[in-house]
């Protein structure tokens, strides 16, 4: 349990199967693409996902940029394959509870 309340509830909606199952490349091209509309509030939650991810699965061992990601001038670049499937799956909910939102909602999330 973290004290990120969307970590905890995507974790939650997982099975087991997806926790341990890559995305596939229409996945991954799907959720970029969605990553790509993304406002600097969607990024920033999603970077906190990806961080809540590292420091419970691996606690003594975070780091500033995790699995390999690059610092660039506009933000943070994650390559979606040095991700492990769980964080992938999660990132993938997240941009699916997000598209969802935004269309209900008349594009606020």
């Amino acid at each position: 349990m973290s004290q990120f309340p969307l970590f905890d509830s995507i974790m939650s909606e997982l099975s087991e199967t997806q926790k341990k199952t890559l995305l596939s490349d229409k996945d991954v091209n799907d959720c970029c693409l969605e990553i790509k509309t993304f406002d600097k509030n969607s990024f920033e939650i999603l970077y906190a996902l990806i961080k809540t991810y590292e420091v419970h699965s691996t606690p003594s061992n975070t780091c500033r940029l995790p699995y390999d990601s690059k610092e660039l001038k506009t933000g943070i670049k994650f390559d979606f394959h040095n991700l492990p499937a769980t964080l992938q799956q999660i990132i993938n909910e997240f941009c699916n509870k997000r598209k969802k939102n935004l269309n209900n909602n008349d594009n606020k999330f």
